[in-house]
């Protein structure tokens, strides 16, 4: 979701991510204003048998099974193949339950397109709640999860351990916080033990570690971020117990934040008031998180007055369309305050 406008570019990236043997793709019929197949079909161009491919797409109330066969066909020409590794049911939310496992419904349909060899496995991707998601994953038609969870995001590790007991994939989303933790942080390589040569390398340690994940997805935007990652993941030591127990308690203090974090991934914009929402929180937590005030201040200077959180009218259009269920109109009067009198 993250890949460059430039298709070429775009291909580029995915292509050198292949070459140094990253090998499980994620995408979207949605993502990157509808060109993000196409980018990764033309990047994996000749590789197709040595990786796998996951996309996806939305199924709330009124989805038909006529929609998602058109849907499937359509992201296939777009990653110029005959068959997807995983599909997956996308950004599921509780309304969506009905039209995911009823009869005739999305699950009867992926099932089908399975049968036929055009979808290898079917998975799930979503932001609710353990308890909606168990419901959801107890129907044993679900082959894996993608959840998101980071280091300042951890209320979905006792998810991922049933998913894993129950034979299920876990695929990680987001775990460098949409980026946030490829910021350098002396907060963050103190709290974690050993040594890592980045921020980012500490915080996808932190993620792999955990026994229970099977595959670890980062966005990237350039090669050398692909690179960069690369190396982390073929330095990757994994954390003892003592060491993940330490880091755990280490972690308690910023607890609060975590469970409701902006990962930067633009459900909530545009905003009917032009407020840059997901930057505003980017730098808000630059600032409170991880000290890094003078960058923060100097940020914050240069949004444009329009979109500076004063301007929120709390319609509540965002809140309705963050996945996180964000408290985002409170959480802008928190912005504001924190940084009053520093534009003057």
């Amino acid at each position: 979701m993250r890949l460059p406008d430039d298709d070429e570019e775009g291909a580029r990236i995915v292509r050198r991510a292949a070459e140094l043997g990253i090998n499980y793709f994620e995408t979207s019929e949605g993502y990157c204003g509808g060109r993000s197949e196409i980018k990764v079909g033309l990047g994996l161009a000749g590789r197709r048998s040595n990786v796998y491919i996951s996309t996806k797409s939305a199924m709330r109330p009124g989805t038909t099974a006529d929609d998602i066969k058109r849907r499937v066909e359509a992201s296939l020409n777009r990653l110029k193949t005959d068959y997807v590794d995983f599909y997956q049911v996308w950004d599921y939310r509780t309304p969506d339950y009905e039209t995911v496992v009823k009869k005739g419904g999305a699950l009867d349909t992926l099932e089908d397109l399975k049968a036929q060899g055009i979808i290898h496995h079917i998975g799930v991707t979503s932001h609710e709640s353990n308890e909606e998601i168990t419901r959801l994953l107890n129907t044993e038609r679900f082959e894996s999860v993608t959840l998101s969870y980071h280091l300042l995001k951890r209320v979905h590790e006792p998810l991922i351990e049933y998913a894993a007991s129950l034979g299920i994939g876990v695929v990680i989303m987001t775990p460098l916080a949409g980026g946030l933790l490829a910021t350098p942080s002396d907060v963050i390589t103190e709290l974690m033990p050993g040594q890592y040569a980045s921020t980012a390398a500490a915080a996808l340690s932190f993620v792999m570690s955990n026994p229970f994940v099977s595959t670890v997805p980062s966005g990237m935007r350039r090669v050398e971020e692909v690179e960069e990652n690369a190396r982390a993941w073929a330095e990757f030591r994994q954390l003892t117990p003592d060491e993940r127990a330490l880091l755990m308690q280490s972690l308690e203090q910023y607890q609060a934040l975590g469970k409701q974090f902006c990962t930067q991934c633009g459900y909530c914009m545009p905003c009917p008031n032009g407020i840059d929402i997901p930057r505003l929180f980017r730098i808000r937590n630059m600032y409170k998180v991880f000290g890094l005030r003078d960058w923060a201040i100097r940020a914050y200077r240069k949004i444009e007055p329009s979109a500076l959180p004063e301007n929120c009218t709390e319609c509540g259009q965002c809140e309705t369309k963050c996945p996180n269920s964000i408290p985002i109109m409170a959480q802008l009067k928190e912005v504001a305050e924190t940084f009053q009198g520093v534009r003057e």
